[in-house]
């Protein structure tokens, strides 16, 4: 049976608080909503400092978009929303494929560009320098691995490599943006020089160029991006 519920989450340090909406078949869960201030501010403070209150139990989305949009009130200081409510919500923007329009597309765009900026970029190589030489790279490595034991996550994220690839401009712009850091980044031209084979032995690749299967389907990719003038 499915609930069609607004809650209200409570900051017990401050009193403030968020009011959203939850479809679930577990009126118990652990959902403590979407919200952007509200998420932020769990993270601050600590979940155990929030309390979360069921207001409302419906048994049909309509009656709870319109309930939510009463309850909130965005003039109240106290509030953590930032939306009127009602309509909205992932289920909506996934119904309605709000997320792959070309506006959509372009404010993510604009949005990891204003993000990774040069500083974060060097900022987060640091971090993942010092996560490799804490760990090693054998515990990353296990991790992915694992990700690929799930049959649907394998499915999506080949599909989604499958459509980058081909995808002419992007091979082109990735593959220009290589040969310009090769020709002018003297920091990257040093670190691919002191880069370690994957392979201890350097055998792996001699072992990959002998199969003849493999061989020919390298020849097959390497002469269509020639030919594509995709380097």
């Amino acid at each position: 049976m499915k609930y069609y519920t607004i809650y209200k989450i409570t900051n017990k340090i401050n009193g403030k608080f968020y009011i959203g909406k939850h479809i679930t078949e577990n009126l118990f869960d652990d959902y403590m909503g979407s919200g952007k201030l509200i998420k932020k501010a769990i993270q601050k403070y600590g979940i155990h400092n929030f309390q979360k209150d069921i207001l409302k139990i419906y048994d049909n989305e309509h009656d709870m978009n319109i309930a939510e949009t009463l309850l909130i009130d965005l003039k109240d200081n106290l509030s953590y929303n930032l939306q009127p409510g009602g309509i909205g919500g992932w289920k909506y923007v996934n119904e309605n494929n709000l997320s792959n329009n070309e506006d959509s597309k372009k404010k993510k765009s604009d949005t990891m560009k204003n993000f990774w900026t040069d500083e974060k970029r060097k900022e987060q190589s640091i971090k993942m320098k010092k996560y490799f030489d804490e760990n090693g790279v054998e515990k990353y490595s296990e991790s992915l691995k694992n990700r690929y034991t799930d049959p649907v996550y394998k499915e999506n994220f080949t599909k989604k490599m499958n459509i980058v690839n081909k995808d002419e401009n992007k091979r082109k712009k990735a593959g220009q943006k290589i040969k310009d850091k090769w020709q002018n980044d003297e920091e990257f031209q040093n670190k691919m020089k002191k880069r370690k084979p994957r392979s201890s032995n350097g055998n792996a690749m001699k072992n990959k160029w002998a199969d003849p299967v493999w061989r020919n389907k390298m020849i097959e990719s390497r002469k269509k991006r020639i030919k594509n003038e995709t380097y």
